[in-house]
């Protein structure tokens, strides 16, 4: 009898210490997967600003911009407009007036997806540009040469947060 009590006992632990380890390698797959799926959007958003040839919008939540993908420095009517934007708990990205597509899901409420902008003084501008902006106290769409992304993922128990910084590079 007591034998069988302290096989129980030590297969109970046994179990145990199985079962943390299985939930700590799933919280670790969730983390990856949440940092990934973070890392590939910023990395993508990057290099397609640096493609910037006009900025259309810069709000808050949205970015717009043309292109030029063929890199030609020049605005031959090739451009092809990109937009950024967050509806609900997602990032969507459209091109060309497409229909958007979530690039990132499950943003944090509290802490949301947001957009900066700097000018070319370096100053950092409040984030309210958009088709009616003009220069002045608000961010100048023609004057933006930095653009500054920080998003926060959740899921579940995971949250990861990061931040990229994309020059304009045909402005």
């Amino acid at each position: 009898m007591i034998v069988v009590t302290l096989l129980a006992s030590f297969f109970g632990a046994v179990y145990e210490t199985v079962i943390v380890g299985l939930r700590s390698v799933g919280s670790a797959n969730t983390r990856e997967d949440l940092r990934m799926q973070l890392a590939r959007t910023l990395d993508r958003f990057t290099r397609e600003v640096r493609m910037a040839r006009n900025v259309n919008v810069a709000l808050d939540q949205q970015f717009q911009f043309d292109a030029d993908f063929n890199n030609d420095g020049l605005s031959t009517g090739n451009e092809v407009a990109i937009n950024y934007q967050v509806s609900g708990t997602n990032l969507n990205r459209s091109q060309g007036g497409g229909s958007p597509v979530a690039v990132i899901r499950n943003l944090s409420i509290s802490i949301p997806l947001d957009f900066n902008y700097y000018e070319q003084g370096s100053t950092a501008e409040s984030a309210t540009c958009d088709s009616t902006s003009s220069c002045g106290s608000t961010c100048c769409r023609s004057e933006v040469r930095v653009v500054v992304i920080t998003a926060t993922v959740t899921n579940g128990n995971e949250t990861i947060s990061m931040s990229s910084s994309a020059f304009l590079g045909n402005m």
